[in-house]
């Protein structure tokens, strides 16, 4: 029998088996991991917002962690379209934030929440830089 956890059930005071060992592990690593790729996004963003369309290394070099798992996050993040990647030649590759630009609906009512959140960001990180 694998090891497994026990809960006990304060209610009904009675111990069930839960989940195993390596489950919990595993949950506790994919928790980890996704953190770790938000906290990663959050730098990046924040890189590109301070620095004038950075080059791959600039990027590599501001934030902190694996190169594997910067470089797998930035590639989501150009892949969602939230950064957008400029080749200048083979071995120059260049980012910038990607904001999206007003919607009209059919009223003719403009929104752009994207803009007023980025905004906000940028002046409560600027503020922080202070």
């Amino acid at each position: 029998m694998e090891p497994t956890l026990l809960v006990f059930d304060e209610e009904q005071q009675v111990m069930d088996l839960g989940t195993t060992v390596e489950a919990e592990q595993n949950t506790r690593q994919e928790s980890k991991e996704r953190e770790t790729a938000l906290r990663i996004q959050r730098d990046i963003i924040a890189a590109l917002c301070t620095t004038t369309c950075p080059t791959q290394q600039e990027l590599l070099e501001i934030v902190k962690g694996k190169t594997t798992t910067k470089l797998a996050v930035l590639g989501h993040m150009v892949a969602d379209g939230r950064v957008k990647e400029e080749s200048e030649g083979r071995s120059s590759r260049r980012y910038r934030a990607v904001v999206p630009a007003e919607k009209t609906l059919e009223a003719g009512i403009a929104i752009t929440p994207t803009v007023r959140v980025m905004d906000s960001f940028l002046e409560k990180f600027r503020g922080e830089v202070r």
